[in-house]
């Protein structure tokens, strides 16, 4: 099978190099756009990119080129209309599940920099200054950690966090007993009263329209004063401008993210020298008690190798007929 590789970035390619085994791929760093999806004519099938474009006018644009299968290198799949794809009689699939402990320890990683000022230590101790006045933070031992979904990813976190000896309280609605007998995890009925309890609130929800812009000025006026919020699910989730008006007015103590709602322009691009900015992503990296990454939650070893598996498991069993189980 012929299969195009959109939005290459140089860490995935040894990945997917060393597991294929008869595919014949190409690699473009061109991220999938109603422009570029010219580029994908002779192909039978397309990896992309969570940040690419698979809307109506870019689907039909590629089964226009005679692409059949589309294989997205990631859990969400909000970037992609797969429902027109599936009428123009096209398979689309994803990763479901990848190593949960990247995304896992990385949501702690950023709790932990932010809450012990690890970030800020550092950029003064390389300047000399040895100071400690303004990196006061709190032990997490019996603090109230509220889990927005408790799927695979959150499992791990609610485990993690159990360790540190905190209190754990989850909204999702599937509940898994295990989790209530092996971490004392407690379920809540509503999201509203997550918001009242919580101290700390991580969310690993998928994008959808009943989480679209979940966390607003109505939902962060509901949290504790002083709230500590991270996500590491999906940037839609999170309504910019609400959350910047409570980390102004100090409602919102500490924010760390791995995405932002309108990343698809910026993230996994050098925008240092550029002049013309997203100016609400601009005000939200000013803010000390602020912590942004860019979708490098995912980037380890183990969860590249089971993301580049995952997708070629696809494309094998697509061309033999058979379903991967992936397909949405």
């Amino acid at each position: 099978m012929k299969i195009l590789f959109y939005s290459t970035r140089d860490f995935e390619k040894p990945f997917f190099e060393k597991l294929n085994d008869h595919h014949d791929i190409s690699f473009i760093y061109e991220p999938l756009t109603l422009q570029t999806a010219s580029l994908s004519k002779g192909y039978d099938a397309i990896f992309i990119f969570p940040n690419d474009d698979c809307s109506s006018n870019v689907v039909r644009q590629l089964n226009a080129k005679g692409i059949h299968y589309i294989s997205t290198r990631s859990k969400g799949y909000d970037h992609i209309d797969y429902n027109l794809a599936k009428e123009l009689g096209m398979i689309v699939g994803r990763v479901p599940d990848y190593s949960p402990y990247s995304v896992a320890e990385h949501t702690i990683a950023l709790l932990m920099t932010l809450n012990r000022s690890i970030h800020k230590a550092y950029n003064r101790n390389i300047k000399w200054d040895f100071r400690l006045e303004n990196l006061m933070g709190f032990d997490l031992h019996l603090k109230v950690v509220g889990v927005i979904g408790v799927g695979k990813i959150g499992s791990v976190v609610v485990k993690i966090l159990t360790g540190f000896g905190c209190k754990v309280i989850a909204y999702d609605p599937v509940r898994y007993p295990f989790l209530v007998d092996a971490y004392n995890l407690e379920y809540v009925d509503s999201v509203d009263e997550l918001y009242k309890r919580a101290d700390i609130l991580t969310i690993h929800a998928p994008l959808n329209d009943q989480t679209t812009h979940m966390i607003c000025r109505e939902s962060l006026s509901a949290m504790k004063d002083g709230v500590v919020i991270l996500n590491t699910a999906r940037g839609g989730i999170v309504k910019t401008i609400d959350l910047i008006e409570s980390i102004d007015c100090c409602k919102v103590a500490f924010y760390g993210s791995d995405v932002y709602e309108n990343e698809r322009e910026y993230f996994f691009s050098d925008w240092s020298l550029a002049e013309a900015l997203d100016g609400t992503l601009e005000r939200l990296l000013s803010f000390e008690n602020v912590l942004i990454t860019s979708h490098q939650a995912s980037l380890t070893d183990q969860a590249m190798e089971d993301i580049a598996r995952a997708c070629l498991t696809n494309v094998n069993c697509w061309e033999n007929g058979t379903n991967s189980g992936n397909e949405m």
